[in-house]
């Protein structure tokens, strides 16, 4: 049995660790956290130990799981290549992207598995409409446009530090637009506002945003972006092609259907990420041990993928502060 440590006993700690005590392959073997704390707590909870980083590195360790604060990934996953030890990181790799293409390097001539934690790439939704594009049912892609909304947003305070509207939320779905089409961004174009919360305004950041970007194939991506949807998670990607176009669909909770007079209504309400996602964390977690096995990441996205999303989170940023087109190129995340 596979021995995985968990570095972050927050919220999204918190699932890894329910994942990693589920999954009869493995087992949890310690907890680290920056609050001895919440790690005590949370070791507890799944009968292990709170540890040091250190102690998450020793031999007994097979994988780490990296879901500690966003400003931390950076030393965590430092430490994890020089202990050699291969690791999942929560996006993203690192708060600086000249750190994180650094990391990505070492890791690549390490030969470790290592890899970013997009978890939405486990989605069978999306699973379905990336195999339906390689099977050219809809021919080549022409215009996607990707929808996502929360079901409630963010503290502003999380935010200041987490990567923002774009590199939190957005960094998903400009890696799902190039991981969909195989294909890659060669331009960008953002406009933001606050629309949601007026402590955003606080710590210079926005909470919905539209921003387009041009496909090295000429297709045309539109992301639709808001920390707001009073209906529950809202994530929706509809891709049109040369010869038709593909959906995907999100029903509500317990959903129901009244055909009256009056029109159609749904009951229910659509599920919050944690629920609706809830499989992707679970393939993820199989998807990495078979990598410590194979050697062969699978759907995980590749340290670079994310630095690509990293760096369109970047471009975007920039577009809105000063109102353009922002070129990007492969060699800005290339390693």
């Amino acid at each position: 049995m596979l021995n995985v440590a968990l570095v972050g006993a927050g919220s999204i700690g918190q699932i890894h660790a329910r994942n990693i005590a589920r999954n009869d392959r493995c087992q949890l073997a310690a907890i680290c956290d920056a609050d001895d704390a919440r790690a005590q707590a949370l070791a507890s909870k799944h009968s292990t130990a709170a540890a040091t980083l250190e102690d998450c590195l020793n031999a007994n360790i097979d994988a780490v799981i990296i879901a500690s604060s966003t400003a931390s990934h950076g030393d965590v996953a430092k430490a994890c290549l020089a202990a050699g030890k291969p690791f999942l990181c929560e996006k993203p790799l690192a708060s600086d992207l000249a750190e994180g293409l650094r990391l990505a390097t070492d890791a690549r001539r390490s030969g470790l598995p290592c890899g970013l934690a997009l978890n939405r790439r486990f989605a069978s939704e999306f699973k379905d409409l990336r195999a339906a594009i390689r099977s050219d049912a809809i021919g080549a892609v022409e215009t996607i446009l990707i929808i996502s909304r929360s079901a409630a947003p963010p503290d502003p305070e999380f935010i200041r530090t987490s990567g923002g509207l774009f590199g939190e939320k957005g960094s998903h779905f400009f890696d799902l637009a190039c991981w969909l089409t195989d294909d890659t961004p060669v331009e960008l174009f953002a406009c933001g506002s606050v629309l949601v919360d007026p402590g955003y305004l606080a710590v210079n950041e926005i909470d919905t945003a539209k921003v387009t970007l041009k496909m090295r194939s000429g297709a045309q991506v539109l992301c639709d972006f808001s920390w707001r949807a009073a209906y529950g998670q809202d994530e929706r990607i509809e891709i049109h092609g040369s010869k038709g176009m593909l959906q995907n669909l999100q029903e509500p909770e317990h959903p129901y259907r009244i055909l009256s007079g009056s029109g159609l209504h749904h009951g229910g309400r659509t599920p919050d990420w944690r629920d609706r996602f809830a499989e992707t964390y679970m393939a993820e977690l199989d998807q990495l041990l078979t990598a410590l096995d194979t050697g062969n990441l699978g759907d995980i996205a590749e340290l670079q993928d994310g630095l690509r999303a990293q760096c369109l989170a970047g471009a975007a940023y920039q577009s809105v502060r000063e109102n353009r087109v922002i070129a990007v190129s492969e060699d800005d995340w290339r390693i």
